[in-house]
């Protein structure tokens, strides 16, 4: 038989990024709107220690205040249901 569970499985779109990017504040998450919002996101710098974890409940929790982070490169990940994406970014 048919196990519809299959249907979950799906990759993230490459149509994911983040804006703008360099920042010096606000970092949007930018989502197509057919994939919803993401389940969470993790961001680390450039050593992998995890600078903020954040479960999205909203849309407004797509855009992130850097405003704290010193000047450098990061990585977002961004996780929906077993799927993942890295994204980098710079604070200016």
């Amino acid at each position: 038989g048919i196990n519809l569970l299959e249907n979950d499985n799906f990759e993230i779109p490459n149509s994911i990024y983040v804006y703008p990017n360099p920042t010096k504040g606000i970092l949007n998450i930018s989502v197509p709107n057919d994939f919803g919002l993401p389940n969470g996101f993790t961001i680390t710098n450039y050593l992998g220690q995890n600078l903020q974890h954040k479960v999205v409940s909203s849309e407004n929790d797509l855009s992130i205040n850097t405003s704290t982070f010193s000047k450098g490169v990061y990585f977002i990940t961004i996780e929906k249901g077993s799927e993942k994406k890295t994204l980098r970014f710079i604070k200016e």
